[in-house]
């Protein structure tokens, strides 16, 4: 989560509800693999070893950002909507086209690069430190071969009151309206960045750019 006004280069982690440590804090010693492991976490977002039951380490937590990244990106994940009867079928055809699509095809129409940053964590092995820098250096790569911006200027940064930061909700909204008019999905608010108000969960609402 960015902040807002004065903090809005800064980025907070927020909502450690499902987290847990990858290392035991007196030896130092990573914690053991496992497999038979019941799914947690959001299932769009996430990796295909947890949806093999295996435990989670660093490299599915870069694995799920790149799907959050590709949903920015690309406004949708090939395995949103798919015709489901039943919690254990929308779980199996979610792995199956997760593990079935070439990151290629998941990347089509995107820069170089992005396809990098999503096969490097599914190479990792269980146990093993991911290198930020290298992940870093191939996001500097993109922006500079794309003639993206590093201004730290973002979309928000411009937003200078609450009703200009509801406007830009309202034409997100009324954008969408069409293209998902026909989805009965459960959508999440997260709190306006100008008003303390506590995460609230309403049914078939739209919050820009977030959505279960």
């Amino acid at each position: 989560m960015f902040g807002a006004t004065q903090q809005d280069k800064n980025i907070y982690l927020v909502d450690f509800g499902l987290s847990k440590r990858y290392v035991n804090l007196s030896t130092g010693i990573h914690i053991g693999y496992r497999d038979n492991k019941s799914l947690v976490g959001t299932i769009r977002y996430a990796s295909i070893n947890t949806h093999l039951g295996i435990e989670q380490s660093r490299r599915d937590d870069l694995e799920s950002a790149m799907y959050v990244l590709l949903y920015f990106l690309k406004g949708k994940l090939p395995w949103q909507g798919l015709p489901v009867k039943g919690k254990a079928e929308k779980y199996k055809k979610i792995k199956d086209m997760k593990m079935e699509t070439e990151i290629e095809e998941l990347c089509k129409g995107l820069p170089l690069g992005v396809q990098s940053l999503l096969t490097y964590p599914r190479n990792l092995n269980f146990e093993e430190k991911p290198d930020y820098n290298h992940i870093r250096q191939l996001l500097k790569d993109i922006a500079i071969e794309n003639n993206f911006s590093l201004d730290n200027t973002f979309d928000w940064s411009r937003v200078n009151s609450k009703d200009e930061w509801i406007n830009i909700k309202e034409e997100s909204k009324a954008n969408l309206d069409n293209k998902q008019a026909n989805e009965s999905t459960t959508r999440y608010l997260i709190p306006d960045p100008l008003n303390n108000e506590n995460t609230k969960k309403v049914e078939n609402m739209y919050y820009p750019y977030i959505s279960s």
